[in-house]
């Protein structure tokens, strides 16, 4: 006599259930990623305004030409002027850093000639890309928005 539950057919049932919640929660993490690139409130034309950090604050004037421009397809360029530097792609994704800041959206691209890894951040028309507080000589590029 066999006992209910311990046949074929419920080893069947219960693994296709197990396979069934494991695909439906690897959905829901493809979605929120999809959803994170999606995320792009800094989308526009931005010039560079002012660097803070080490060596030393630097500020720049109107119309220096430092242009990083932000897709909401999450293709973006470096130009200087009018002269396109870098077109390729920028990436978005949560990382923590060494201590708490007030933004852990952490920005990348996949511009092999400068590497762009940094926090990103906006308030009103500034855009902010900051290097990891776990760095001692880090900084923060401010830009301006033009378009």
């Amino acid at each position: 006599m066999q006992r209910y539950g311990a046949g074929p057919c419920h080893l069947v049932m219960k693994n296709t259930l197990l396979m069934a919640l494991g695909l439906l929660l690897l959905g829901a993490c493809t979605k929120e990623a999809g959803d994170l690139q999606a995320f792009r409130p800094f989308a526009g034309t931005w010039e560079a305004e002012q660097f803070i950090g080490f060596p030393g604050n630097v500020t720049l004037p109107p119309g220096n030409g430092r242009i990083l421009v932000l897709e909401t397809n999450g293709m973006m360029e470096s130009r200087r002027n009018d002269t396109v530097l870098y077109r390729g792609r920028y990436f978005l994704q949560y990382k923590q850093d060494c201590h708490p800041r007030e933004s852990s959206l952490y920005f990348t691209t996949n511009d092999s000639s400068f590497l762009w890894e940094s926090y990103i951040q906006t308030n009103g028309d500034k855009l902010t890309l900051s290097t990891s507080n776990c760095l001692a000589d880090g900084g923060s590029t401010i830009y301006r928005r033009i378009k």
